[in-house]
């Protein structure tokens, strides 16, 4: 009789148990990221193009052809958790306790941890990487930046504090100028000039997770941050500029035709977006209107988002 109420009242603790509502993270990548079905391919063939003959003497002295190509370096994710890294499905709970969890509702905006992942997959699937130009970035899976670990992500007095020159442009009227940004980042030509914009999606500056404009659409939301953390990314110099004739703001961007060149502003038209998770769609440009790419991009019950960054590079082939 005694092993049987035991049995019972075990049964209605672990149905309750079971029953409780709990918030759900993502699981990210499903097992993880797979370079060759989370990647669009025909980015490449579309952007790859012979521009003509070229010359270069430093590194390597050498005479080829002038060659413009769509290279995958990178995976940026956006996170509801701390620590936790959707491309790899990794949750590093030991850690997540020091940091609070991200809020899309904030009063204040969201919050969203953000992670920058070498991920070179021609490298990574050793295909092309002795045929194509020369490589400055890394030649391997390592992470580049971590949210979590910065203070300035979170605090955006402090980000202005360490970057002052950017509160110029985090303003109503700097940021209303964006309607152009928006109008021709719809037609895949975002506007250089406009280095704090990022077309239909927001303002870069502050490059800080808190996300005022788009609280309500994690879609957008997941895209803007992905900017800002591409413009975080060459404040660094972590980030060079890969493709020559553009100009950022008043900035001519320097010669990177014989090898990238350090420049300290995003370079909007030198990079798409493509999602890969939850969702694995066709790449874009920075600051698309979004009804182009927000319709079925979002997986019931997933929260994480990762992106597949494309650059553009133009180089001298041997």
């Amino acid at each position: 009789m005694h092993k049987s109420k035991k049995i019972i009242i075990i049964a209605i603790i672990l149905s309750v148990f079971i029953s409780m509502p709990r918030k759900s993270h993502s699981a990210g990548c499903v097992p993880m990221f797979n370079p060759i079905s989370n990647v669009d391919w025909s980015m490449f063939v579309r952007e790859f193009r012979f521009l003509g003959i070229c010359a270069c003497g430093d590194p390597v002295p050498r005479v080829g052809l002038k060659i413009q190509y769509a290279e995958p370096i990178a995976l940026i994710e956006t996170t509801q958790k701390p620590f936790f890294f959707p491309s790899f499905n990794i949750d590093l709970g030991m850690a997540s306790g020091l940091y609070k969890v991200g809020s899309q509702m904030g009063d204040s905006g969201s919050s969203v941890n953000s992670h920058f992942v070498w991920y070179p997959v021609f490298w990574v699937l050793n295909i092309l990487s002795d045929v194509l130009c020369m490589q400055a970035d890394p030649t391997s899976i390592d992470f580049g930046y971590l949210s979590e670990v910065d203070p300035t992500w979170t605090y955006d007095e402090l980000n202005h504090f360490i970057q002052p020159e950017k509160l110029l442009f985090a303003n109503p009227i700097a940021q209303s100028a964006c309607l152009a940004d928006c109008a021709a980042s719809t037609f895949q030509k975002p506007l250089n000039l406009m280095f704090w914009c990022a077309g239909c999606w927001g303002g870069i500056f502050p490059d800080s997770g808190n996300v005022q404009e788009q609280k309500q659409n994690d879609i957008v939301q997941s895209n803007l941050i992905a900017t800002r953390i591409i413009d975080k990314m060459h404040n660094a110099f972590l980030l060079w500029a890969t493709s020559p004739g553009e100009t950022v703001g008043l900035s001519e961007i320097p010669d990177s035709i014989c090898q990238p060149m350090p420049f300290p502003r995003i370079i909007k038209t030198q990079y798409w977006l493509q999602p890969a998770c939850p969702v694995t769609r066709n790449a874009y440009a920075i600051g698309t209107i979004p009804p182009v790419f927000e319709a079925f991009a979002k997986s019931p019950g997933y929260e994480d988002y990762v992106h597949v960054l494309w650059r553009k590079r133009v180089c001298c082939l041997l």
